[in-house]
């Protein structure tokens, strides 16, 4: 079978042993799941801070109203964000 990774994920040295390892030891494999879990959280926290925002924009817009049509360049002025 051939080897997936040749080089640790986390530190790039050569990995040696088992052909489904992807990293070197188990400091090097705590690493890079931490790295990777500090970056989903960093990114949830954008996300939701984005949304709470474009929540208020659209509250402030709406008033006591249901629903209404407006023009998107208007929510955007208003504050309101599409992209993250």
């Amino acid at each position: 079978m051939a080897r997936e990774f040749e080089n640790c994920l986390q530190c790039n040295k050569k990995l040696v042993g088992r052909d489904d390892q992807k990293y070197c030891d188990l400091k090097c494999k705590n690493e890079y799941h931490r790295k990777n879990k500090t970056n989903l959280e960093e990114a949830q926290e954008r996300i939701i801070k984005i949304l709470k925002r474009n929540q208020q924009v659209l509250k402030d817009v709406l008033g006591e109203k249901n629903s209404m049509s407006i023009d998107m360049d208007k929510l955007i002025a208003q504050g309101l964000t599409m992209t993250t």
